[in-house]
Order: C-alpha cells, then sequence, then structure tokens
C-alpha cells in the first residue's frame, strides 16, 4: 500500500527558522502492525538527494522527530539518522561518495538523538523555572550536564541501552529550552522500534517515554551521493 507524505522543504536542519515549500513523496507503508513487522534491514525504495533527503528526516510528520506533552511540558526527541549526520559534518565541503562513506563508517558505532525539554510561556533560562536559591540552580546545572545521562535509557527489542555519549548544550538565556545530544550503541538491526525513556527528576514530570516507530524507520528513504 501507497501513503502520500507531505514534506516541508526548508533551508536548514530540525531547530531554527527556515522557508518552506511543498514537497509530496510516494512511500511504500505496510498493512501489518510494528510488531509485526518482518525483521529486515531493507529501506524504502524511495531515493532522494541530499537536499530532498534532509527534507524529509526533518520533518515531523514523517515520524523521526516526536513530542511528549506533560502538563506544560514540551519533551521532543529527534532521530538523527547516519546519513544526516555524515552530511552535516561534510557541511560546507565537496559531498563525494568517497568523503561521504568515509564520514559514515566513522559514525557507524553510534545512534544519535537530539532532546529538548521547554515549558509554555516559559522565556527565562529553564533551569531558573521555579528556582528558590542560588544553590539550586548551580546544583540544576551540575546534574544537567554530568549527571542527567544516568536518567536516561533506549529500549529496542529485547536491549536496554546506556545513554554513552551526552553533551548538554548550556545556552543560558538565548534559548529557554533545555538540549541534549546523545549517543547510543547501534543495534545490529537498526530498524527495531525506539523507545526513549528519562526520568524528569528535576521539573518532577516521572517518567517520558517517547517512541519512533519501526514503521517510520523503515520508511526513510535512501540517500544518493552523486
Amino acid at each position: 500500500m501507497k501513503k502520500l507524505i507531505t514534506i516541508l522543504a526548508l533551508s536548514g536542519l530540525a531547530f531554527g527558522s527556515y522557508n518552506y515549500v511543498s514537497l509530496k513523496l510516494n512511500v511504500t507503508e505496510s498493512p501489518l502492525v510494528d510488531e509485526e513487522l518482518p525483521i529486515s534491514t531493507s529501506q524504502s525504495e524511495v531515493i532522494l538527494n541530499a537536499d530532498d533527503y534532509l527534507t524529509y528526516v526533518t520533518d515531523p510528520s514523517n515520524g523521526l522527530i516526536k513530542e511528549k506533552q506533560l502538563g506544560d511540558f514540551t519533551f521532543r526527541l529527534q532521530y538523527l539518522t547516519g546519513e544526516m549526520n555524515a552530511l552535516r559534518e561534510l557541511k560546507g565541503e565537496p559531498v563525494t561518495k568517497e568523503s561521504f562513506n568515509s564520514k559514515l563508517e566513522g559514525l557507524s558505532d553510534y545512534q544519535y538523538y537530539n532532546f529538548s525539554i521547554c515549558k509554555k510561556d516559559f522565556q527565562n533560562e529553564l533551569l531558573m523555572y521555579e528556582l528558590t536559591s542560588e544553590a539550586q540552580y548551580a546544583s540544576r546545572v551540575e546534574y544537567f550536564s554530568f549527571q542527567a545521562q544516568r536518567d536516561i535509557k533506549l529500549v529496542e527489542g529485547q536491549d536496554t541501552l546506556d545513554c554513552e555519549l551526552f553533551h548538554f548544550e548550556r545556552s543560558f538565556s538565548m534559548n529557554p529550552n533545555l538540549t541534549f545530544s546523545l549517543g547510543f550503541k547501534r543495534n545490529k538491526n537498526r530498524y527495531l522500534t525506539k523507545q526513549f525513556c528519562f526520568n524528569d527528576k528535576i521539573f518532577k514530570n516521572g517518567n517520558v517515554n517517547i517512541s519512533i516507530s519501526r514503521r517510520d524507520l523503515l520508511n526513510v528513504p535512501q540517500l544518493k551521493i552523486d
């Protein structure tokens, strides 16, 4: 069965301000539920150039960017494909098959994500939300810089993976969101449904679970490098 997917062409990657135009793709959609999908390493038959590929993987409607609302808090997870990361690292350089494959190989041991936390109508640095003292602020900085990594897991099939690569991107008052770059060991089967788990101890939202489905991973187009 074919599914018509509308994506928005944009001038950059996932976060920031962009100019949009409409782009439509037909991708294969299995009639089976995710749990019934066969174990496979096949991809969509759709093949895109670099610009259209980046457009696809950064369009939330295609399933690689998911949000979870808990009260006034929004938790946002973005799965970064290896191809996307390789293109980002080659930005501003000529992209050849050789340079691209070299970058892709260097990224092959891990799977990468962006994760962010924001609160509705809160415009200050989120670390200052309901702050009671300077000591509490320092404690939050310490936690998100060095300890929050232990409260993040990724479940794939029967495996629960620790967060091995972790970077808290301090933006101070320039951006009220808390933003993190994360990395987990790559599973041999890269198309298993990914269940991201974060235990929110600071803002007391408890366990935050966000899923990226096997179906959406299988529908990611292939990338053509000339």
